[in-house]
């Protein structure tokens, strides 16, 4: 038991997720970035995951509500569209 407590203790810590990561496969793509808020960065991240095969983009951020912090969707929908709006 001591073994198995001293090889769990002198493992390298699990390396901390950064803003500006992106971790991809064939399926997804997840990347966090700095959020903005009217143009102005703040101190959170956002979380982008792409779901590569349908062309769809959803955007999470932690947000204070009731003073418990929750991961709540900012936006999403097809890539396409996306795109076609902001054209306008």
């Amino acid at each position: 038991m001591l073994g198995c407590l001293a090889f769990l203790l002198l493992q390298p810590p699990a390396p901390a997720v950064e803003a500006g990561m992106v971790v991809s496969s064939e399926t997804f793509t997840l990347m966090t970035a700095a959020a903005r808020t009217s143009g102005t960065v703040t101190d959170e991240d956002a979380l982008y995951i792409i779901d590569n095969h349908n062309g769809i983009l959803l955007v999470y951020r932690a947000q204070m509500q009731g003073g418990t912090e929750r991961i709540v969707l900012v936006d999403g929908g097809f890539v396409d569209d996306l795109f076609a709006t902001v054209r306008k």
